[in-house]
């Protein structure tokens, strides 16, 4: 998850916009899991230090969630939409739609279908920075290409210094063009991902 901690920092360059390196020099923490509740149906967060391992000072990551817990900063510097209509993410590490910020694109499309240590080949994991973080009720994901569907269903949160995430592998059976569509309490997204048919 060093991609994520790159946008989070802002050290990604550009807004965010897919430039950003995804390395990371050690000295950011890595996300850890949060907060878990029961009956959590989809995948939980892999790999993730325990919530007590996690760092408490920021290392300067620019901004913080407003009082209302509201994690604007994050949103403002990542290309896309506010309107919440689908945003195509070719090219892109990061996209902003909506109340979301999702990647990394880059990585799930060109990784898709490969063999992978702990991954099926047609298993993506992908990130949701939902801008509202006070209250998490969990992520709803629908994926839909060519009359097939997809939904996970994920109540584990993440976070990256001061920051809450949702961290996702979803299975997508075939390549081709994938909407998903995202949604966390007031937040909703939706991303048009095009994997390689292999």
């Amino acid at each position: 998850m060093s991609a994520l901690l790159v946008l989070l920092t802002g050290c990604g360059g550009g807004g965010g916009g897919g430039s950003a390196s995804g390395g990371s020099d050690g000295s950011s923490p890595q996300p850890s899991s949060a907060t878990a509740s029961s009956g959590a149906t989809g995948p939980a967060s892999s790999s993730t230090p325990s919530a007590s391992s996690a760092q408490t000072d920021d290392h300067g990551a620019p901004g913080s969630p407003d009082a209302h817990g509201r994690q604007s900063d994050v949103l403002a510097r990542v290309k896309g939409n506010a309107n919440g209509s689908c945003q195509r993410v070719a090219g892109r590490r990061d996209t902003r739609s909506g109340g979301f910020v999702a990647g990394p694109f880059d990585q799930a499309t060109s990784s898709y279908g490969t063999k992978r240590s702990g991954f099926a080949r047609t298993e993506v994991r992908l990130y949701w920075i939902p801008e509202h973080a006070r209250h998490l009720p969990g992520l709803t994901v629908t994926a839909t290409s060519g009359g097939r569907q997809v939904r996970l269903h994920q109540r584990v949160v993440s976070d990256a210094e001061q920051w809450k995430f949702y961290d996702s592998r979803l299975r997508l059976p075939a390549g081709g063009t994938w909407t998903l569509r995202a949604a966390s309490g007031p937040d909703r997204g939706c991303f048009l991902m095009t994997l390689p048919q292999r």
